[in-house]
Order: structure tokens, then C-alpha cells, then sequence
């Protein structure tokens, strides 16, 4: 199943909804109680993994931004999170 079939499913199902067409797709939980029991279903291992993997997504995808405070703050400063970028 691909990446856009998974997130299909997930809309279809009320669990997530787009935020943003233009410029980039975004979505977004529907609820934060859901965002909590899907973050809270990872081991510490493997939220570190999905951490990690994002803030190097974010940071190939944008480099303009390896600086931005926001970027940090979500994917980088996290006890446990191996920093990407210089701070």
C-alpha cells in the first residue's frame, strides 16, 4: 500500500484531515486525542526513528530553513533526539 493510499485511508476514516493543498499537501489529526494515542502507541526507540527521520526529511526538503526555531523545537530539542542540524 502506498504512502497516498495509506493517507486516503486515514482521511477516509475521519482520523486525519488536509490542512493544505498549495503549496505542499498537509495534514492534520483530526483531534489531538488522537495525535496523543498515535504518538503515545510508538516505543521511545522508534519515536526517536520517526524523529529523527522527519527533521532530516524537513532539512532536505527545506534547507532555507535548518535554522528555524519551530523545526527544532518539534523535531530536534526532544531529550533523546540526536540533534541534525547546528544550532
Amino acid at each position: 500500500m502506498s504512502l497516498t493510499d495509506q493517507l486516503n485511508s486515514l482521511e477516509r476514516a475521519s482520523l486525519i484531515g488536509r490542512a493544505v493543498v498549495q503549496p505542499e499537501l498537509e495534514f492534520l489529526f483530526r483531534h489531538n486525542l488522537i495525535q496523543e494515542a498515535a504518538y503515545g502507541s510508538l516505543l521511545p526507540a522508534d519515536r526517536r526513528a520517526v524523529h529523527h527521520l522527519a527533521g532530516e526529511c524537513l532539512e532536505w526538503l527545506h534547507p532555507e530553513q535548518r535554522s528555524a526555531p519551530e523545526l527544532r523545537q518539534t523535531f530536534l530539542a526532544r531529550p533523546g533526539v540526536a540533534r541534525l542540524m547546528a544550532l
